[in-house]
């Protein structure tokens, strides 16, 4: 490692990281988060689903027979990319072991499962949905009496 001996003496200013955080962005973020799990958690029990969540699974919503995974992200355009990578993550994560539990735990076997990833806001970023349809995870706005489809609709908008 003798090419890096010299680096340390060139480094004129060490580097300084600050966060800031603003407490009123925040703020509106869990308000717009609880807002939309309360909408999805109205809809899924008026349609005789039973709700679940955790910790860390915003909800899971099921039946006899389908499952409904969801990963609300507080959004604006400029992050949508990166709150739907986390979601991504996110929605594997807990179906491999949260609701894969859950169902042998129960003796559910599920014929219709969906993963949707739910953002506050309309994403402008088509070609990012496509990606995440892709990976057979849907996108899919709220509102008081149904799913509204963003992209590929996998059957997940018929409760």
């Amino acid at each position: 490692m003798k090419i890096f001996d010299s680096v340390k003496t060139r480094i004129i200013k060490e580097p300084v990281s600050q966060y800031v955080r603003d407490n009123e962005i925040l703020d509106r973020a869990n308000f717009t988060h609880a807002t939309i799990l309360q909408q999805l958690i109205d809809l899924f029990r008026k349609h005789g689903y039973d709700t679940r969540s955790s910790r860390t699974v915003d909800l899971f919503a099921h039946n006899e027979s389908s499952a409904f995974l969801f990963e609300v992200k507080s959004t604006k355009n400029s992050n949508f990319r990166t709150q739907a990578r986390k979601g991504i993550a996110q929605l594997f994560e807990y179906e491999y072991f949260d609701v894969k539990k859950f169902a042998e735990d129960n003796n559910y076997n599920f014929t219709n499962k969906h993963k949707l990833i739910v953002p506050s806001q309309q994403p402008q970023d088509i070609r990012y949905v496509e990606f995440i349809n892709s990976l057979k995870i849907g996108v899919t706005l709220v509102d008081e009496n149904q799913l509204k489809p963003v992209g590929k609709d996998f059957g997940f908008s018929i409760l």
